[in-house]
């Protein structure tokens, strides 16, 4: 029963991000951004693409003969755990910190949003505690859960750097990415309309937090460290 309620999440998890990142795509210009791939740019979208392509491939693992399943299984769903958190991120810090402070008329509930802010990690979540990973986790796994993030931070300084549009007329993706405001990577301000501080210390905030949630899921993960 477990496995084929595993499936059902897996199935659901897929459709509703892949349909969340499709509509973004399409409603491109109704939200504001001058071109669909633009919408590619942003880490709430490779998030929801990178955790329906390992679920994908979860499932395939489930029924697929392969010639040696267990190592093939254990990279994917080490690859599951890794972007399961950096999705249950992406839920977490667009319901607490960028969903409460949305400005210029975006609405940060409409359909697509919910599909790939609110739906997906939470399916994701869920089905990492019901499937079963068929893989120990171990303390060293909980550091690689930190290299997401890293890389789309790398991404964005390089992006903004080269002074690229990311669809809204802006050289950052998000606010705590603004290389350019006037804090930059390293400062801070007290100016309102509220305090502000470089995205470097953002970006520490941001991997402390990863670090943490991948702690809490090996520590409660279907298969414990002996």
């Amino acid at each position: 029963m477990r496995k084929y309620i595993s499936l059902a999440l897996k199935i659901i998890t897929v459709i509703c991000s892949v349909t969340g990142v499709v509509l973004g795509c399409v409603l491109f210009e109704k939200d504001g951004y001058s071109a669909w791939y633009k919408r590619l740019y942003y880490f709430t979208n490779l998030s929801n693409l990178w955790i329906s392509i390992i679920m994908i491939l979860a499932m395939v693992v489930t029924f697929a003969k392969m010639a040696k399943p267990k190592r093939y299984a254990k990279t994917i769903y080490l690859l599951k755990y890794i972007f399961t958190v950096s999705i249950s991120i992406t839920g977490i810090i667009f319901c607490g910190l960028l969903a409460p402070f949305a400005e210029n008329g975006y609405n940060p509930w409409s359909l697509n949003s919910i599909l790939v802010h609110v739906l997906t990690p939470v399916l994701s979540v869920a089905d990492f505690f019901v499937d079963d990973y068929n893989l120990v986790l171990k303390t060293r796994h909980v550091f690689l859960t930190v290299i997401p993030p890293l890389l789309y931070f790398i991404f964005a300084l390089i992006m903004g750097a080269c002074g690229v549009d990311f669809g809204k007329g802006d050289t950052f993706p998000y606010f705590f990415l603004d290389f350019h405001s006037p804090v930059g990577l390293f400062g801070f301000s007290f100016a309102p309309p509220r305090p502000a501080m470089g995205s470097v210390y953002w970006l520490i905030v941001f991997c402390l937090l990863v670090f943490g949630l991948g702690a809490l899921f090996k520590r409660f993960s279907p298969n414990k460290e002996c």
